[in-house]
């Protein structure tokens, strides 16, 4: 219990390297341990969002990832979090801007409003596409990781439609089948259509 309280106590040290760490110690714990070893408090999690604008990459990968594990008192509490998060999505490091995007989503859950919602799903959609991209282990990773997304919420990028010179052709289109509905197909045949990499065989296995 010592040893707990000293890492809840570095959670609130004034160097965001210290902060970082306790986080990814806890973090650590908690996964082998299968609980919750420290919990997460009001007073906790603003000494965390203001250890994010301090921190190394990886530390702000470590303190976006526990932040979903707080459970907010109110939907101000959930849109200031947000808030506080979203500049991650433009950072240069691609799993802090995938770390920003659970969190992100995560918390929308909380969200009833239909204009916010649609806010939040413009902010989301640049960050993804653009990661396609990057070099192919990371369009690979945001691939799988976009595909899960859209498996839950279709139309996060429904206004994204742009096609990548990629490799990974058919998670791609897996993908794909997910993301547009009827209304669009027009569009996305039109991108396949004038992309080297799809063939006519390609767009017709999207819609079978």
């Amino acid at each position: 219990m010592e040893f707990f309280d000293s890492l809840r106590d570095a959670l609130g040290d004034s160097n965001p390297t210290v902060v970082a760490n306790a986080v990814a110690s806890i973090s650590e714990i908690s996964a082998k341990s299968g609980k919750e070893v420290v919990k997460l408090t009001t007073a906790v999690l603003q000494k965390l969002l203001a250890a994010l604008n301090e921190c190394t990459e990886w530390g702000q990968v470590s303190i976006l990832d526990i932040l979903c594990n707080y459970i907010p008192a109110n939907l101000q509490e959930v849109e200031g979090i947000i808030d506080r998060v979203t500049p991650r999505l433009q950072h240069a490091n691609s799993a802090v801007v995938l770390s920003a995007v659970k969190v992100v989503l995560h918390f929308m859950d909380e969200i009833t409003d239909e204009d916010k919602l649609r806010q939040y799903h413009k902010k989301l959609g640049p960050p993804l596409v653009s990661l396609l991209n990057a070099d192919h282990v990371i369009q690979y990773t945001a691939l799988r990781f976009i595909n899960l997304i859209v498996l839950k919420n279709p139309k996060l990028l429904e206004h994204e439609i742009k096609v990548y010179t990629q490799p990974f052709t058919h998670l791609f289109t897996y993908s794909l089948t997910h993301l547009f509905t009827h209304s669009l197909t027009y569009s996305l045949t039109h991108s396949l259509t004038y992309s080297p990499r799809y063939s006519f065989a390609n767009i017709m296995i999207l819609f079978m």
